[in-house]
């Protein structure tokens, strides 16, 4: 199941079910060369929603290896050192371009942000908002903006009514008056 991109086009990361009892493992695969695949995560666990970092040094993912999904994030494309980022559980990461900051959700469908560091122990995560979401690892839900100043929620329907839909068709010949 591919997952994401290399912001340079290089790489593509994606889940896999080996066969060997493993839910979910992550791979990316190299655009160039042999195009052997690089194993990023693999346990009897469930690992998924693998995203690079913009730099390429860093891939976040989820895993239940501890009981409860937590993110974590892996250097790359040398899997050699590994950070957990949370401790209260979190689905879905998403990095700021400059790399300095993760977002996630929490269980609780709260907004969270942490300050990473490569070297230590990032910070804290802090609540940003509650974004009105449960969080569902089967799909995206919601976008985040390079600077992570703006945030694009996939919000359900609350109040069951139909939004209608406008098609516009031949739209180019108003262009000709």
């Amino acid at each position: 199941m591919p997952e994401d991109w290399s912001k340079d086009g290089r790489y593509l990361a994606f889940g896999s079910n080996s066969g060997s009892g493993a839910f979910g493992d992550l791979y990316a695969l190299p655009l160039f060369g042999d195009r052997k695949p690089i194993q990023v995560a693999h346990s009897p666990s469930a690992e998924d929603e693998p995203r690079f970092s913009f730099d390429g040094k860093w891939l976040a993912y989820n895993s239940n290896e501890s009981g409860m999904t937590q993110v974590y994030v892996v250097s790359f494309p040398a899997v050699d050192q590994k950070l957990q980022i949370t401790t209260a559980g979190g689905v879905q990461p998403r990095w700021r371009r400059d790399d300095k900051e993760l977002y996630y959700l929490a269980p609780d469908g709260a907004m969270m942000a942490v300050e990473f560091r490569s070297t230590v122990q990032s910070e804290a995560p802090h609540r940003l908002f509650d974004s009105g979401l449960s969080p569902d690892q089967s799909r995206d839900q919601y976008a985040v903006s390079p600077d992570g100043q703006h945030f694009l929620i996939e919000l359900p329907v609350r109040d069951g009514s139909v939004v209608p839909v406008t098609l516009i068709m031949n739209w180019t010949t108003a262009f000709k008056k």
